[in-house]
């Protein structure tokens, strides 16, 4: 019985998932079109043409049209991704029976209700089935790094994860960093032998130039930039790029966001209780006093709620404002915070240091990169699923590693099993309400 115990935080999280799911109407946004196009078009005739004409994400399209029609699939399949991807996040960041109760935690703080903007069937497949396949990759990775054995399971079930994953345009970019990490530390060790990473770099390269080089990309660039935007080819590389930056800040700053600030307070403690220094703490709380103020301000000032929103309207960022400059401040302040309270917690070993700081800005960039699409309003939340969960993983890793400074007991516990439940169940309210 004690040693079932273990599996209790993914039973939890399994049910919880499994309660958003009998609640969720499947059918909606493009899970109508994929569900209907069939009718007109063969599966062959089809794929191929939307290669043509619009989306070189064949493979995922090929699963989602495969799958659409068998609701009660998709949410078994779903709820099992969810729970095998929160146990792959404890494998990786090798948590113990207590941190895995956090890490659970911090996977049921993920906003799901992103998952419905363009139907829950296509986004999931779309987002967090390509997540999936960077983690199942990842952790095969890990075994390669640390000298373990690769089978021949690792490579029937980690090759097609792969394969899937890198379909996405976002996850092919994230699983080349992931690689290239891995490479680097095997480099490091002066160890070549691990075919598992030539093969998968070898996929995750020729993914990204099937990406690069499929025409319905870029006609389908063009058509919602001629529908969306139609200045938008006239935008200077620097103006992209900052829409990118202020759209990060629009959602992780400009407005109270649970997992980031969940995230930014957990670092907080952690490098209070491991340095005892008042000006340390200081520093690495500027994500939440920035959060804190803004929201502060915007209360009383009404008007102000309105400067982090002004800039992003119909793709209007003014590079001879001000106020711009202003707003890239504020994220510098709040990236350089965070990269600050990582390194009180891991520079004294720098290698750790340097990996969580690549996971942060890849997450980072997956998401900054959209400032250069056309579809950056259009694809609301959902892109940002890859900067979440690379925020939920360097949150886990430091919590794992720095497991005397993590450890609470009587009142300070209490309190922060309070606000820990307090927040756990406003998101899982906040969900059902999508789900209903």
């Amino acid at each position: 019985m004690v040693r079932y115990r273990a599996y209790a935080p993914f039973v939890v999280t399994g049910l919880i998932f499994a309660l958003y799911h009998i609640l969720l109407t499947p059918c909606v946004g493009d899970d109508v079109y994929y569900r209907n196009i069939l009718d007109t078009w063969s599966m062959r005739e089809l794929l191929a043409h939307r290669y043509q004409a619009w989306s070189s994400r064949t493979i995922i399209e090929f699963v989602l049209l495969s799958i659409v029609p068998h609701t009660i699939l998709w949410k078994l399949l779903n709820v099992l991704l969810v729970v095998t991807l929160t146990y792959m996040l404890c494998r990786l960041v090798e948590a113990d029976r207590q941190q895995s109760w956090f890490c659970c935690f911090l996977v049921l703080l993920y906003p799901f209700y992103d998952m419905v903007s363009a139907g829950w069937i296509s986004t999931t497949l779309n987002y967090l089935w390509p997540l999936w396949g960077i983690f199942y990759v990842s952790l095969i990775l890990k075994k390669c790094v640390v000298g373990q054995k690769v089978g021949w399971f690792a490579y029937l079930t980690g090759i097609p994860a792969l394969l899937f994953g890198c379909n996405q345009e976002q996850a092919a970019i994230v699983m080349l960093a992931v690689f290239g990490v891995a490479w680097s530390a095997k480099w490091s060790r002066r160890e070549f032998r691990a075919p598992f990473l030539y093969i998968g770099a070898a996929l995750t390269v020729l993914s990204l130039l099937y990406i690069l080089w499929c025409p319905g990309n870029k006609s389908r660039g063009y058509e919602e930039a001629m529908n969306r935007v139609p200045e938008f080819a006239e935008f200077s590389f620097w103006k992209k790029l900052c829409l990118g930056l202020l759209h990060i800040e629009r959602v992780f700053i400009a407005v109270p966001n649970v997992v980031f600030l969940t995230v930014a307070a957990v670092l907080a403690w952690l490098v209070y209780r491991k340095t005892r220094s008042y000006w340390r703490t200081v520093i690495s709380c500027i994500p939440l006093m920035l959060i804190f103020g803004h929201s502060v301000l915007a209360a009383a000032m009404p008007k102000f709620s309105r400067l982090f929103q002004a800039p992003l309207a119909d793709f209007q960022v003014d590079m001879k404002e001000a106020h711009t400059y202003l707003f890239l401040f504020f994220l510098l302040l709040t990236v350089g915070s965070v990269i600050y309270a990582i390194y009180q917690l891991t520079g004294d070993r720098i290698g750790e240091f340097l990996f969580l700081t690549v996971i942060c800005g890849v997450g980072f960039s997956s998401a900054a990169v959209m400032g250069f699409s056309p579809t950056l309003y259009a694809s609301a939340n959902r892109v940002f699923i890859f900067f979440y969960f690379a925020l939920l993983y360097v949150c886990a890793y430091c919590v794992c590693r720095n497991r005397e400074s993590a450890v609470c007991a009587g009142v300070e516990r209490k309190i922060l099993g309070t606000v820990a439940l307090f927040l756990l169940l406003a998101n899982i309210a906040n969900t059902i309400s999508y789900c209903l």
